[in-house]
């Protein structure tokens, strides 16, 4: 059993849902391809498991995330003289 610290991602604008760290694919011995959404890693029964992700929705949240318009604003914290 292998302990995995992960942040979950509640925004419709992004294509991710979940972030994982390095340490825990690498503690899972994980091969990824992100050309086809998928992740390999190898189970306790010596078999493979396999996590696909969806590509149309992560191609619509990819679009949605290009369409949102950044605000930013500028604030003078300097005393004036």
């Amino acid at each position: 059993m292998i302990k995995v610290h992960y942040l979950v991602v509640k925004n419709p604008f992004t294509s991710y849902n979940i972030i994982i760290g390095r340490h825990a694919f690498n503690a899972l011995g994980a091969a990824m391809s992100t050309l086809y959404l998928s992740m390999k890693y190898l189970l306790d029964n010596g078999k493979v498991g396999i996590v696909k992700g969806d590509q149309a929705v992560a191609r619509r949240r990819y679009e949605s995330s290009l369409k949102i318009k950044h605000k930013t604003s500028i604030t003078n914290d300097s005393p004036q003289s």
